[in-house]
């Protein structure tokens, strides 16, 4: 694509990091509610505690980090076979030509 791979993994992950929190925030607000809800009705005390919001932030940020690297990986092991195929081809093609010029030469 024209970028370095380490400029590319840099803004990939920066995405991650960002939609992770951009996305956790809502989440955070709706379960919030949600324990409410459900502890009303189930009559226990339920609620966002420090460390299940720590907890979650961090399995949140793991996994879509995680997944940027995955895909950033197979961005790269894709890039590298196109590279891979197109020097085949041009290797095929090669072959097929010198072919083509020993058919011609002995007709």
């Amino acid at each position: 694509m024209g970028y370095q791979n380490g400029f590319l993994v840099k803004v990939v992950l920066q995405q991650a990091v960002l939609y992770a929190l951009l996305g956790y925030g809502p989440a955070w607000v709706l379960c919030y509610f949600v324990f409410q809800v459900i502890g009303e009705i189930v009559l226990l005390p339920m609620g966002m505690s420090a460390g299940l919001t720590a907890i979650s932030l961090a399995l949140t940020l793991g996994m879509c980090i995680g997944f940027g690297l995955g895909r950033t990986a197979f961005a790269f092991g894709a890039e590298e076979d196109v590279a891979t195929k197109d020097l085949q081809k041009s290797a095929r093609d090669d072959d097929d030509d010198q072919h083509d010029e020993r058919a011609t030469e002995t007709c």
